[in-house]
């Protein structure tokens, strides 16, 4: 898993337009300027435009991200089939079956251990090497909950399982972070002696997730 700490380390560090980006962008129009006054100019503009390639070629997207993080659920479901939880929950992530239960985007809810900032996965912007996933499975009784929580730089899973009765009614808390200088509420679904789960509270989803507890 060298090469997925190396491409998630990148990811996490890269801004979205270095310094080397703009640099190089003001070069090239320059350049092309001058090209229509000197047509020597032509040489500088090519180099400008083959420096600006490079740089952008050892940029990591976020597509390439999302496609590691489920080269990490992939990788540790197969290796570790016997603990219950980590199959049925990249399974449904990779089925797209996450964005039906009103939680936020793929369950996912990224956080930065070190720095304590919550970054909500829905937010394309907000990188994060560590992501959680959720699944909640009813029956007439009881609430079967899977949760794992994936670090990305490190390719490790750890998952969990949980059976909740339908009588223990979830609560729904708030928290207020601060990112960039702006602030951002974060809501959680918690459930008795589980990890907080972030959710889209107004959602017709969410209601119909609480209202099974309510029966």
């Amino acid at each position: 898993m060298k090469k997925t700490t190396s491409i998630a380390q990148i990811y996490l560090h890269q801004a979205s337009f270095s310094v080397t980006d703009i640099l190089t962008l003001g070069a090239m129009v320059i350049s092309a300027v001058i090209f229509f006054i000197n047509p020597w100019f032509c040489i500088p503009l090519l180099a400008s435009f083959i420096c600006f390639l490079l740089s952008r070629s050892a940029h990591v997207s976020d597509r390439e991200y999302e496609k590691l993080l489920s080269h990490v659920l992939a990788f540790n479901a197969v290796r570790e089939e016997r603990q219950d939880g980590y199959e049925t929950l990249y399974k449904f992530y990779e089925q797209g079956y996450l964005e039906k239960t009103g939680l936020t985007d793929f369950y996912l809810q990224g956080y930065d251990l070190g720095k304590g900032t919550v970054r909500c996965g829905d937010d394309k912007t907000l990188r994060s090497g560590f992501y959680r996933l959720s699944h909640l499975q009813f029956t007439d009784t009881h609430c079967k909950l899977y949760t794992c929580e994936a670090d990305v730089v490190a390719g490790t899973v750890s998952a969990d399982r949980r059976i909740v009765a339908l009588n223990e009614t979830p609560e729904i808390t708030e928290r207020e972070i601060t990112y960039n200088g702006s602030k951002k509420k974060i809501f959680y679904l918690i459930f008795p002696y589980c990890q907080p789960i972030p959710v889209q509270p107004d959602s017709a989803e969410m209601d119909e997730i609480v209202s099974f507890f309510k029966k």
